[in-house]
């Protein structure tokens, strides 16, 4: 249980810090530098999705013996 609310607490804050970084960037894309923190928070975006994804991956239940498809 512990490992679960590590992952999905360190998943969402990767999400909200990467977020803000991209939204900084692309607000102050104008000025030099500006795409640097654009490029961090779009990758930072990527991976968190990926953690979540490999949350959801750890923690779903097995399939059911002898089930075939979608109707098994």
């Amino acid at each position: 249980m512990i490992k679960l609310l590590l992952l999905y607490t360190s998943s969402l804050s990767l999400a909200w810090l990467s977020l803000h970084s991209l939204l900084f960037g692309l607000a102050h894309w104008a000025q030099k530098g500006a795409p640097v923190p654009a490029a961090a928070g779009l990758l930072g975006l990527i991976l968190a999705g990926r953690l979540i994804l490999a949350t959801v991956r750890v923690y779903r239940p097995p399939p059911k013996p002898g089930g075939s498809g979608l109707l098994g």
